[in-house]
């Protein structure tokens, strides 16, 4: 089985920590990014097999990213973890929504659905 890279984009570092080791204990490459902006940088350098983003940073939000991302490769899955995810009414396509706080099975879970498609 091939490695998967994967991108965490959270302005909040505590939670890019625990992601990033939970993906590294899955043998995942894992880069980080603490908003869109930075995100979307990295994305034009790299193909990311999974992006983990919040939904409210500063700079550039989750929404934006995701927009910007997909038109660069539309087929990109993300996960959306936020403490405000009534805001969104109509999950993107290829896109799971998870509300912080969250647990790491579901993350987990989320990862497999995502990517063992």
């Amino acid at each position: 089985m091939t490695q998967r890279r994967i991108l965490i984009v959270d302005d909040y570092t505590a939670i890019g920590e625990i992601l990033q080791r939970t993906l590294t204990s899955r043998e995942c490459l894992v880069d980080r990014a603490a908003d869109g902006a930075e995100a979307l940088a990295l994305f034009k350098e790299q193909r990311y097999d999974l992006i983990i983003t919040d939904l409210q940073m500063p700079d550039m939000g989750g929404l934006a990213l995701i927009e910007a991302i997909r038109t660069l490769y539309a087929q990109t899955p993300f996960i959306i973890i936020s403490a405000r995810t009534d805001q969104i009414t109509k999950p993107p396509e290829n896109t799971q929504v998870l509300p912080k706080p969250f647990r790491l099975e579901a993350i987990n879970a989320a990862i497999v659905k995502l990517l063992d498609r």
